[in-house]
């Protein structure tokens, strides 16, 4: 009885603790993604409210495959072996950004740049005055509604298109522009 009730303890005081940062910000993700081990009955883990998980009741000394999901992101796969207590992990995810910095220069240099939107499943249109900032500044807003693509990247384009708004038009534009834009 004795035994049982050692390795129970020992068992249920394996942890994997951490949090899961973007490789592009190297800032913590809050929330928005779920941390699981390759468990099946395992429950999946979540953020608390400092952007730290705990994945609990691991076996020690075992490696594990930790599958991550996050809105924005493929699905990765990160190995970790716990020791006899609590194991220490950041995992940082990678991105491949469609809407990238370099795609904005090369929009603006086509004639095609955009400032992105993320809306939600009934996006706001644009108003008179938003069409004619279009036209005027050649450019056109973009909402993905409630598509979702990675914040970050879209920042970045953004952030591009606007400082090379601001080089031809000054910076008077942007009091003219829609509020809604991300990262500007």
């Amino acid at each position: 009885m004795i035994l049982i009730l050692v390795c129970g303890m020992s068992y249920g005081q394996v942890e994997i603790r951490g949090k899961v940062i973007s490789e592009l910000s190297k800032e913590t993700l809050w929330y928005g993604y779920s941390i699981k081990p390759n468990i099946k009955e395992h429950p999946k883990s979540k953020p608390n409210e400092s952007g730290e998980f705990i994945i609990e009741y691991l076996e020690p000394n075992k490696e594990y495959n930790i599958i991550i999901s996050a809105i924005g992101y493929e699905n990765q796969i990160f190995k970790v072996k716990t020791n006899e207590s609590i194991t220490y992990k950041t995992f940082e995810l990678k991105v491949e950004c469609f809407y990238s910095s370099e795609k904005a220069e090369n929009d603006w240099k086509k004639g095609k740049p955009q400032f992105l939107l993320i809306g939600s499943i009934a996006p706001i249109g644009n108003t008179k005055s938003d069409n004619k900032f279009e036209k005027k500044h050649k450019i056109e807003y973009y909402d993905f509604g409630c598509e979702i693509s990675n914040y970050e990247c879209i920042e970045l384009y953004n952030q591009k298109i606007a400082e090379l708004m601001d080089k031809k038009y000054g910076k008077k534009w942007r009091k003219k522009a829609r509020k809604d834009i991300i990262g500007i």
